[in-house]
C-alpha cells in the first residue's frame, strides 16, 4: 500500500511573511520534494511572481478565497499533483491572507483524498512588527492563530526584542496550547514536517463552523500594459492610507540603462519594499493588488495611469 502524503498548511493574515516562510523552506530545504497550492486573488497569477524558488510543481488556485471553494478546488488540486507528480514527498497549500482554515482543513480529511493524503499540521504566520496593532481591527488574525498546531513569529528582528516578547506573552495567554517559535534561518522543518513521509497522524474534525470574517474587505487590482515609472508607483502606494492593508505587484519599467525591468512592489503597514524581480512569466504586463477596507477604486485607477510612461 502507498504511503500517504503530509499536507502542510500554512496561514496568516495579509502581509504576514507567508511568501517569505515558504521562499527559505524552497530555497534552504531543496532536498524536501515539496509540492506547493497558492492562492492567487484574481485571473492573473500573482503570488507565484514572488516565489523565488520556481519548479513546475507549484500550482495557482485563481479565487480570492480559499475557504469558500475548498469543497471542489482543493480535492481537484491535490488529486492533480498526487497523479502528476509521483515524486512529491510533502504538500504545502498557502492559503490567502483572508482565509479561515476550518474549511480547507475539513476538505483535507474527507475521502477521497484523505485516502492518499493527511494533513500533518496548521502553521499561521504572525508579523511580530504589526500583530499588536492589527489583531485588534481584524479578528480574523485570532481565529488563524486558534486553528493553528503552530504559530511561526516572523520579521522578529525588525520588531526588536521588547516588542517580540510581548507578543510572545499575548499569543501564549491566548493560545496555551499553542507552541510559539521566533522565525529565524536555523528553524528546522523537522519541526513542522514529518521527517518520515510514512507515517500517518490522526486530525481532529474542525470545532467551529466557518464564518466568512473577509466580507468586509475590498479588492482592486489595476492592469496595464504599458510601461510604469517605478519611483511614481513607490511614492502612489505610500501615500495610501491605513486601510489599505496589503499591496503586492509585479511591474515592468525601464532601467537606469534604458533596457525593460521588472519590480516587485509591495507594502505592508507603512512599509514599501521594491526589488528586482528576475526569471519572471513572459507577459510583460504590469499588475497591482489593492486589499483593504476603504478602498477609492476610481481615485486609485487615476493615481496609477498617472504613473505610466507613454511614448
Amino acid at each position: 500500500m502507498k504511503s500517504k502524503i503530509p499536507i502542510l498548511l500554512v496561514t496568516g493574515f495579509l502581509g504576514s511573511g507567508k511568501t517569505t516562510f515558504i521562499n527559505w523552506l524552497l530555497e534552504n530545504h531543496p532536498q524536501l520534494k515539496i509540492s506547493v497550492i497558492l492562492n492567487e486573488f484574481g485571473d492573473t497569477p500573482l503570488e507565484s511572481q514572488f516565489i523565488k524558488q520556481h519548479t513546475e510543481n507549484i500550482i495557482e488556485l485563481a479565487n480570492g478565497c480559499m475557504c469558500c471553494v475548498a469543497k471542489s478546488d482543493i480535492p481537484r488540486v491535490v488529486t492533480y499533483i498526487l497523479e502528476h507528480s509521483p515524486q512529491t514527498e510533502y504538500i504545502l497549500i498557502e492559503a490567502s491572507g483572508l482565509s479561515d482554515p476550518d474549511p480547507v482543513r475539513e476538505a483535507l480529511q474527507n475521502p477521497p483524498i484523505s485516502d492518499s493524503t493527511y494533513l500533518e499540521s496548521t502553521l499561521c504566520i504572525v508579523d511580530a512588527v504589526n500583530f499588536d496593532q492589527m489583531r485588534l481591527q481584524h479578528s480574523l488574525i485570532m481565529s488563524q492563530v486558534g486553528d493553528a498546531d503552530l504559530v511561526i513569529h516572523s520579521k522578529v528582528s525588525e520588531a526588536g526584542p521588547e516588542l517580540v516578547r510581548k507578543n510572545r506573552q499575548i499569543l501564549e495567554r491566548l493560545t496555551a496550547d499553542v507552541r510559539v517559535l521566533d522565525f529565524d534561518q536555523q528553524l528546522s522543518p523537522a519541526i513542522f514536517l514529518t521527517q518520515n513521509p510514512t507515517s500517518h497522524k490522526q486530525n481532529p474534525a474542525p470545532s467551529h463552523t466557518h464564518h466568512h470574517q473577509h466580507h468586509m474587505y475590498q479588492i482592486f487590482s489595476f492592469e496595464t500594459s504599458e510601461f510604469l515609472d517605478v519611483d511614481k508607483v513607490a511614492s502612489c502606494i505610500s501615500q495610501q492610507p491605513a486601510s489599505t492593508i496589503r499591496i503586492k505587484g509585479v511591474i515592468t519599467c525601464y532601467n537606469l540603462t534604458g533596457k525593460i525591468a521588472r519590480f516587485r512592489i509591495q507594502r505592508v503597514g507603512s512599509h514599501v519594499t521594491v526589488e528586482a524581480a528576475e526569471n519572471l512569466s513572459e507577459n510583460q504586463d504590469s499588475t497591482i493588488l489593492f486589499i483593504g477596507t476603504d478602498l477609492k477604486s476610481d481615485q486609485l485607477e487615476k493615481e496609477l495611469h498617472s504613473c505610466e510612461l507613454r511614448s
